[in-house]
């Protein structure tokens, strides 16, 4: 949401990916990495969001499962990028050599970070190694999980500790699994991911004894997650209201001008949020972001299901990323 619709932002080289099948999506995937900007850096927070929303929203206006699956990889390298961090402390020079490796070579980052209930049992477990961290268990949801060359998370120590750690899937005791969707919706390249034995060295991981910085963290990356989710399902109602000739009603055009409002407002605190301020109220404006992209996406997905149904399901699916 810009001052330009979103549908009206082209990503480099006017790429477009058609939906199809899941067989060949690293192939297909590749050409992604060819014509667009997945790394982009800026000095301010709102600037990096402006450039990964135009890449995202550029892509999910013809195609919303693959928008999905690039802000799975923006929504973690741009917040990487930005989360306030205590000066000369460890955690600063690990993150600075990790994004000039992520920039250098075009990786592309998946995220596993959501947050679970309190009482169900963490899904892959870490132990402190001399050289490094071990990894044992699975996370069942992680988009483009057989395309992304480092999966970004933060797990439990057995010690009572916590580690952020970012995986190889390219290393050992590595394996995804099926994927999870079907449909149009494959293109989002949801599998699980399984860790057996697998070893995170010292120099990609940062321990901590205390989880509320890991929980101040993990907020902080979600705004991120809300307002670049809200941001790809607009692009995809805009173009589906042009496409569908569907009509621009009172109740709507208020609608995307407080949502304009709501991503303005956010987009001010993120610039302005330092370490220690209170991040539950910058969550709480992304969140209701997209709450409201959620009811636009319903009402469209309303719409248009008697004349495009695969489009009406894809928005559908919007509830379920938190």
């Amino acid at each position: 949401m810009h001052s330009e619709t979103p549908n009206q932002i082209k990503p480099k080289g006017g790429f477009q990916l058609p939906a199809a099948p899941r067989e060949g999506f690293a192939a297909r995937f590749e050409q992604v990495r060819a014509n667009m900007d997945l790394h982009p850096v800026a000095c301010r927070p709102s600037d990096t969001f402006a450039a990964a929303a135009n890449t995202a929203g550029g892509v999910a206006a013809d195609c919303l499962p693959l928008g999905i699956g690039l802000v799975m990889h923006l929504y973690p390298f741009c917040a990487m990028q930005h989360v306030p961090l205590p000066w000369l402390g460890m955690a600063v020079f690990k993150r600075a050599s990790l994004l000039r490796n992520i920039r250098e070579n075009e990786w592309i980052v998946a995220n596993a970070g959501s947050e679970r209930a309190a009482d169900r049992p963490p899904e892959v477990t870490a132990t402190l190694l001399p050289d490094g961290v071990r990894l044992d268990g699975t996370f069942e949801y992680v988009s483009l999980a057989s395309v992304a060359d480092f999966l970004l998370f933060k797990a439990p120590l057995d010690d009572g500790g916590v580690a952020f750690c970012a995986a190889d899937l390219s290393g050992p005791g590595v394996a995804a699994g099926p994927a999870r969707f079907s449909g149009t919706m494959s293109l989002s390249d949801t599998r699980s991911v399984h860790f057996h034995g697998h070893v995170v060295p010292r120099a990609r991981s940062i321990i901590t004894t205390q989880a509320g910085p890991m929980q101040w963290m993990a907020c902080y990356q979600r705004v991120w997650f809300h307002l670049l989710l809200a941001e790809v399902h607009l692009a995809r109602i805009e173009k589906l209201h042009v496409v569908h000739g569907l009509s621009s009603a009172v109740e709507r055009s208020f609608a995307m001008r407080e949502m304009t409002w709501l991503r303005d407002y956010a987009l001010r605190l993120l610039d302005e949020l330092r370490l220690g301020d209170d991040v539950e109220k910058l969550a709480q404006v992304a969140r209701e972001l997209k709450s409201r992209a959620g009811t636009l996406a319903r009402d469209t997905a309303e719409s248009i299901m008697p004349i495009d149904p695969p489009s009406s399901a894809e928005l559908g699916y919007l509830p379920r990323w938190r």
